[in-house]
């Protein structure tokens, strides 16, 4: 419950009596001896009393990390040194091949880990910073297609070095956590781990400002900086929020969410009130496919990865919505100011959910169907669904498509590591199973989720 509550505004503050109807939902009748308690144990810090008598609260940076949080299969002190130690390793190897097209700025540590009285840990969390040895399209276009991979797309080659490079740094263990969003407003400490100015062995990066700045280090979503040539479908003088109308009164939103390129298709149908903030979708998402959120998302009106044709010697880009402090270019927009019934309202009744940049797990939308709400009925709940979600950091679909191969085969030269990869993945013995689903315990998670991101009276539509 302290988990979900600082995880409602997380990095952000708010007032008491926006969270009141969670604890309620929950059993918790004495709100305000809940939020002393959280006070006491350091998670929320009261920030002032309003003219309108309401308590504003902030989450602290002991929150914010609760907040960002995993609770998979601890992992020992001492398999944390060894995994520690090789991610340093990796990326002085990586930052030693002139060849690559980025390169480790930076990587630092923090959570339980700087903690030596801490035996066994949760995770091991560390904040990647990375930069770009070329910005050249057809330079990373070559790199990417000599990995001997298939990508749908010109956009999925150009992110292709990134995902490589959280991949080839985690070397596919389930117990380190590689954030690329800054952690400095969820905690304020941290150490350093490597550093390519420290690194006598590595190849220089290009000349540039010594200083990181947005354009040379990266530590949030895809930015159009990344990209030249590229520009928003919506024009630079237009209102991105142009045409979008709220829902027509209190209603339902049935949704289909299918993983892209999912074989067979892992999917789940969802009802979701059309009032629902972005940010409420996404922590229904994260519950109907057993993700942790411990990664950065995004949503997007059009397919992401799409092949573009230039128009006017410019390429155009999907409009996306960000939570509000990962927004930067202007033509971004907070995903808390934005409604499930506005996005899906735009036309074509689609839309998408990327979460992890580095494995890039696509969420196509669809709308079914919409309907009146019945008051008092739940802000979201499970109508269907097939196949168990995969396992966070397992390199992507393409990862998880190898990771089935060595479970399945116990000739496969990695099945052992697989299975006991799995085994650590999942904290049981049994077999992983993909074709598992719990439709029982997924509507209970999702609906759960639904009240920590109800829909706000003051949203319009509502």
């Amino acid at each position: 419950m302290a988990r979900s509550l600082v995880r409602l505004f997380r990095g952000g503050t708010f007032v008491q009596e926006t969270a009141d109807a969670l604890l309620g939902r929950n059993g918790v009748e004495d709100a305000e001896a809940a939020f002393a308690h959280m006070e006491e144990a350091g998670y929320l810090a009261k920030v002032d009393l309003g003219d309108d008598g309401y308590v504003w609260w902030e989450a602290t940076t002991l929150g914010n990390a609760l907040a960002m949080a995993s609770f998979g299969k601890p992992v020992r002190r001492r398999t944390a040194d060894r995994l520690v130690a090789g991610m340093v390793e990796r990326a002085g190897e990586y930052n030693s091949d002139p060849n690559k097209p980025l390169y480790v700025e930076r990587l630092r540590i923090f959570g339980s880990y700087l903690d030596p009285h801490i035996d066994p840990l949760g995770d091991v969390d560390v904040e990647l910073s990375f930069g770009m040895r070329t910005r050249d399209h057809k330079t990373i276009s070559a790199y990417t297609r000599a990995s001997g991979r298939y990508f749908r797309s010109f956009m999925e080659e150009l992110m292709w070095p990134q995902r490589e490079l959280v991949q080839y740094l985690k070397n596919r263990s389930t117990a380190v956590n590689v954030t690329l969003e800054n952690i400095d407003h969820i905690t304020d400490r941290s150490v350093t781990i490597y550093s390519i100015a420290n690194d006598t062995t590595a190849v220089p990066p290009p000349d540039e400002p010594s200083s990181p700045t947005a354009s040379q280090v990266h530590t949030g979503p895809p930015s159009r900086k990344q990209c030249p040539g590229l520009r928003p479908h919506t024009s630079e003088t237009m209102d991105p929020m142009e045409g979008i109308a709220p829902p027509p009164g209190p209603g339902l939103m049935r949704v289909h969410v299918v993983l892209e390129d999912s074989r067979p298709p892992i999917w789940r149908v969802l009802d979701l009130h059309a009032s629902m903030p972005l940010d409420g979708v996404h922590r229904v998402l994260q519950a109907a496919f057993g993700w942790q959120d411990t990664h950065l998302h995004r949503f997007t009106d059009l397919y992401p990865f799409e092949r573009l044709k230039p128009v006017d010697g410019e390429i155009d880009w999907p409009l996306q919505w960000l939570p509000r402090g990962l927004v930067e270019d202007p033509i971004d927009m907070p995903e808390e100011d934005m409604t499930l019934g506005q996005l899906l309202g735009r036309g074509s009744g689609t839309a998408f959910y990327e979460y992890d940049f580095g494995d890039s797990w696509l969420h196509r939308l669809e709308l079914l169907k919409v309907w009146p709400a019945l008051p008092g009925g739940p802000a979201a709940s499970l109508v269907d669904g097939a196949r168990h979600g995969p396992p966070e950091d397992c390199g992507g679909m393409p990862g998880y498509e190898e990771l089935l191969d060595a479970l399945a085969d116990p000739a496969d030269p990695d099945h052992a590591e697989a299975r006991e990869w799995a085994v650590e993945m999942t904290g049981s013995d049994k077999p992983f199973d993909p074709d598992a689903f719990d439709a029982a315990t997924t509507d209970h998670a999702v609906t759960t989720a639904g009240e920590t991101g109800a829909p706000d009276p003051g949203v319009p539509g509502v």
